[in-house]
């Protein structure tokens, strides 16, 4: 007497396999807001050097236009260090996370 509810051990038709959910095997793609939150917690000093270089920029700007030539020569130069301590941490980051592959293999 054949049970109910068993399966069966034939192999699947095209209906069935039409119906199986196979989303698991593909991975969720990447939107871009969290591919730049990945980026950030990988390397914040980058993230904060930019924010440094506008707020300088800005800033100088603001003076120029003033015409306070004093702080505006001032803010230019505290633009140049923060664009090159944020290049400075791009290159940082860069030789960590190669150092971290290197190892990882």
């Amino acid at each position: 007497m054949p049970e109910t509810g068993s399966t069966s051990l034939a192999p699947p038709t095209d209906v069935e396999l039409s119906r199986e959910d196979y989303s698991w095997l593909t991975p969720e793609p990447e939107t871009p807001a969290k591919k730049m939150s990945r980026k950030v917690m990988a390397n914040p000093l980058v993230p904060i050097g930019c924010g440094l270089t506008v707020a300088a920029l800005v800033y100088g700007l603001t003076q120029f236009k003033r015409g306070n030539q004093r702080s505006s020569q001032m803010a230019m130069r505290m633009r140049v260090l923060a664009q090159g301590g944020t290049i400075i941490a791009v290159l940082g980051g860069l030789m960590v996370s190669g150092a971290v592959e290197r190892r990882d293999k």
